[in-house]
């Protein structure tokens, strides 16, 4: 049994406003990466969606430490069942490997994703607003 309190963040919860407004709290946060993936808007939507990919592809994101089962609960509930939670490997700083948790998109939702990759700074300047707007319900 894998077992990680640690999530990898490629998308929306990258950014603290969302993250806070989820957990309620801070948690340690570095910088990292996931090989072989690629993250792709998903039709309709201003979130993306993480998949495997065979081009070498590199999705930079955060990578959140100290996370409890309480934490988990509310991500998996926010994620959905478009997504699954499964086991990676992440790369930090100099190359340093972290296991963790991240949340792909489910194989049956494929046919969803466009073929445009997902932009974190696009993200943050035209949507993060109306993004907090529509998750401030959830909790």
């Amino acid at each position: 049994m894998f077992l990680s309190n640690q999530l990898f963040a490629y998308g929306t919860l990258m950014f603290s406003e969302v993250w806070i407004h989820l957990i309620g709290r801070e948690c340690s946060r570095i910088e990292a990466e996931l090989h072989n993936h690629s993250a792709f808007r998903v039709n309709g939507h201003t979130f993306p969606g993480l998949r495997e990919t065979k081009d070498n592809n590199c999705v930079k994101g955060i990578l959140y430490s100290g996370i409890i089962k309480k934490d988990w609960d509310i991500l998996d509930d926010f994620e959905g069942d478009f997504y699954e939670r499964v086991p990676v490997k992440v790369y930090s700083e100099k190359n340093i490997i972290h296991l963790a948790y991240t949340y792909i998109v489910k194989p049956q939702n494929y046919g969803k994703l466009s073929r445009e990759l997902w932009d974190a700074n696009w993200f943050k300047k035209n949507m993060l607003g109306q993004y907090m707007d529509r998750i401030c319900g959830f909790l």
